[in-house]
């Protein structure tokens, strides 16, 4: 887009972005892929699969490998962030629906890690856990 419209006229924009906890991201990714296959967390996280999701962190919200967002809105506080977005922008309250409820078990996602398995979405996602200083 800014190769299109020049890098003055993107500037004038409000950017934002969601981010998520990468452990968290890292278990809803694998209840979205697994479907039927009978893989587990810690088999599914050692596939090349998992690579998406550090080329889906970052990569969305970065050019030349800086940050190019205004707002960064967390998953975590979804409703919250997203208020403040409205406000800026202008716009009366966002109303979010639950569009995905039930796809995963509502349990907390550090309840599918084993040995070993926290330390590979470190490692994959660690630029991220850095910048919004996520922790497991």
């Amino acid at each position: 887009m800014q190769n299109q419209v020049g890098e003055k006229i993107v500037d004038s924009f409000f950017k934002f972005c969601v981010v998520r906890n990468p452990w968290d991201r890292a278990v809803s990714f694998y209840f979205w892929r697994k479907g039927e296959r009978s893989i587990t967390f810690s088999e599914f996280i050692r596939t090349p699969a998992i690579e998406i999701l550090a080329a889906r962190g970052r990569d969305l919200y970065t050019l030349d490998g800086r940050p190019r967002m205004d707002f960064f809105v967390r998953f975590e506080q979804l409703n919250e962030d997203l208020q403040h977005v409205a406000s800026t922008l202008g716009i009366g309250p966002i109303s979010i629906p639950n569009a995905k409820s039930g796809v995963r078990p509502p349990a907390s996602y550090r309840q599918h890690y084993r040995d070993g398995d926290a330390e590979i979405v470190r490692e994959l996602c660690k630029e991220e856990i850095e910048q919004f200083n996520y922790s497991f």
